[in-house]
């Protein structure tokens, strides 16, 4: 079982909130995060965080066309 966790920078609050809309629908767990401006290279400062089924989610999103502008590997103890 995966057990990567990762964030996934989006180009606007309006993105993430559809992005983790969709991820559920499709019985994908994440949730919305505020991510530190010192960590965001660009984007809003809001990021999904995927707990599971990374490369799934990434390919789910981008057939949406919602791109992802970053990508964060995040410890395991989140």
């Amino acid at each position: 079982m995966e057990k990567r966790k990762e964030v996934f920078i989006l180009s606007s609050i309006t993105y993430v909130m559809k992005a983790k809309d969709l991820l559920k629908s499709k019985g994908i767990k994440c949730e919305t995060i505020r991510v530190p401006n010192s960590e965001v290279l660009s984007g809003c400062g809001y990021g999904i965080l995927i707990h599971e089924k990374v490369d799934i989610a990434e390919k789910i999103l981008t057939n949406a066309n919602i791109k992802i502008l970053e990508k964060k590997i995040m410890e395991e103890n989140l």
